[in-house]
């Protein structure tokens, strides 16, 4: 899949999937604004190296680095 390959992770479910939370989660998180994403129309994509990023920097908060 060429956005996978480019490092986009992709949609909801599998960005999800790719961290282990449910599609309303990631959904919740979206519109709240707690989690990196990008808007293409309708559309809602999830950046790989965003979410890695993401996920650093919340480990680094709560001292679990």
């Amino acid at each position: 899949h060429r956005l996978i390959a480019s490092g986009v992770v992709g949609v909801a479910e599998q960005a999800a999937r790719a961290l282990g939370v449910s599609p309303r989660t990631l959904f919740n998180w979206t519109k709240s604004g707690k989690i990196p994403h990008t808007r293409v129309g309708k559309c809602i994509l999830y950046s790989r190296s965003e979410l890695v990023a993401w996920l650093a920097a919340l480990a680094e908060k709560s001292g679990d680095v």
